[in-house]
């Protein structure tokens, strides 16, 4: 999803712009869908997936960033979104289970084929008065509804005091907050499935799991490590709480068949009873459809029991793939918090000359000059030590005590292209590195004038500094607020 020209990464962006991105983006998605499923002239299986997958996406952006979506969709439309979602859900569930009967047809005995045929029937019927009625009437309604959703989600407005900070943040940073949100409530759920009834916890699991996952996929676009990954491991955890979903739906419809079956049967033995009242029913007049539902639900409660042990074993049990899934989910969210620029907290004394106690260890030649700059100076650094040259390039932004530091190794090839630019702005100094304690105190001696500094780099702005008896009596004043010794002043 890469951005125009001037416009922000996702990423980058405040909040409300985000989630209004993501939001119009699977609009279109669902609007492209439903068009396709309206124009295909038989069911198209494929064009309803991506219907409701793009609806599910949409849903998922608006309950999870409801904060910086507040107020932009009114009640009335997110409760007619929900039901509309809620309409397609009965022709997907009657495919599936049609699939799971064909798959099985072939296993099942003889005796159990007229169970198997007559419960097809009423599935196939079911399943195409409910495709009649999604593409007839929900997904009209759905092309009508989501236009205005995506005008609503195109606009927004941010009211700000001037002088005061601006507490939007990034999209990337509430994201992270919300990935751990949701990674923590999947993690919970899943703990709390103890046994194959446990079927809602598992089922709410799986929800939990498809927001994380629909959290996630944008991330992949934008270049995020172990996103790809991570939505591949949950894909993995979707599809086996989707089958046991699907199969404890089965487990509902064949009671529920079983029992519209009885009632067929009764009428049927009433029927018969009625017409040979003085013959009586004979035993072969009642072919029963009970006996292949019957072997049908012995087959779901196996499917069922073998899928809770593989998630126990795999998912739930301690240390298992649950726990790394949300290490690596904490990771990731972690990676995408704010990038904090290195800094550089360091206090700079004058001193009168360099130390006895100094020259006593290796010493360092500096070259350094910086590029021009008005606003940006980037210092370029040659450093000779025992025979070996190095070469870097710095940027440093701020003053005083605590400054941002940005530095990186380069070539000798770039440091010799760019020397030349650092002409009449130079520095050359030897520099002797003295440990004291935990610390090193770095001493400079500048070889192109008659000055002595020595700067110690310390954890924190709140540390005191405690001069150390070799060097106390060279110290004139200390001069870290002191623009004129700062480096860049002192190149010439």
């Amino acid at each position: 999803m890469s951005p125009r020209a001037g416009v922000l990464p996702l990423l980058e962006c405040i909040p409300e712009e985000g989630a209004r991105r993501l939001a119009v983006r699977w609009i279109d998605e669902a609007c492209a869908a439903g068009e396709r499923v309206i124009a295909a002239h038989h069911e198209d299986a494929e064009a309803l997936h991506d219907l409701r997958v793009a609806l599910r996406k949409l849903r998922t952006v608006l309950r999870t960033y409801d904060a910086p979506l507040d107020g932009a969709l009114s009640k009335k439309r997110r409760r007619k979104l929900k039901d509309l979602v809620a309409e397609t859900g009965t022709a997907r569930d009657t495919e599936v289970q049609l699939a799971w009967l064909e798959q099985v047809r072939g296993e099942l005995e003889g005796g159990a084929h007229r169970g198997v045929a007559w419960l097809a029937s009423r599935l196939v019927a079911k399943h195409d008065d409910a495709y009649g009625a999604l593409r007839d009437d929900t997904v009209p309604a759905l092309l009508a509804l989501l236009p205005k959703l995506r005008r609503d989600l195109s606009r927004y407005d941010i009211e700000h005091v001037v002088g005061e900070a601006r507490g939007a943040g990034r999209f990337a940073d509430a994201t992270a907050a919300l990935l751990r949100e949701q990674v923590e409530d999947l993690r919970d759920k899943l703990r709390e499935v103890h046994t194959v009834e446990d079927e809602a916890l598992a089922h709410e699991a799986r929800k939990d799991g498809k927001r994380l996952r629909y959290l996630l996929e944008p991330l992949k676009e934008e270049s995020i490590e172990d996103a790809k990954e991570i939505v591949r491991r949950l894909k993995g955890l979707q599809d086996l709480l989707g089958e046991l979903n699907d199969v404890a739906v089965r487990a509902t419809l064949l009671r529920e068949e079983i029992a519209q079956a009885a009632v067929e049967r009764a009428a049927r033995l009433a029927d018969e009873a009625e017409s040979h009242a003085s013959d009586g029913v004979t035993a072969s007049s009642e072919g029963d459809e009970q006996l292949g539902l019957l072997a049908l639900v012995r087959r779901t409660h196996d499917r069922r029991e073998e899928l809770f042990a593989q998630l126990k074993t795999e998912w739930i049990a301690r240390d298992g793939a649950l726990d790394a899934l949300v290490g690596s989910v904490e990771t990731l969210a972690d990676g995408l918090g704010p990038k904090e620029l290195p800094r550089e907290i360091e206090r700079k004394y004058l001193l009168s000359a360099v130390p006895d106690h100094a020259r006593a260890f290796p010493c360092t030649q500096l070259d350094q000059g910086y590029v021009p700059g008005t606003e940006l100076h980037e210092r370029l650094r040659r450093t000779k030590k025992d025979g070996e040259e190095h070469f870097f390039r710095t940027v440093k932004l701020g003053r005083g005590l605590s400054r941002v530091e940005v530095e990186e190794e380069t070539t000798r090839e770039i440091f010799a292209k760019m020397w030349p630019l650092t002409k009449g702005k130079r520095v050359r100094k030897r520099r002797f590195a003295v440990p004291e304690g935990e610390r090193t105190w770095e001493i400079d001696e500048f070889l192109d004038r008659d000055l002595v500094l020595a700067e110690i780099e310390l954890p924190d702005e709140r540390t005191e500094v405690t001069l150390p008896a070799w060097l106390a009596p060279h110290v004139v004043r200390e001069v870290t607020d002191e623009p004129e010794f700062v480096n860049l002043r002192l190149a010439k």
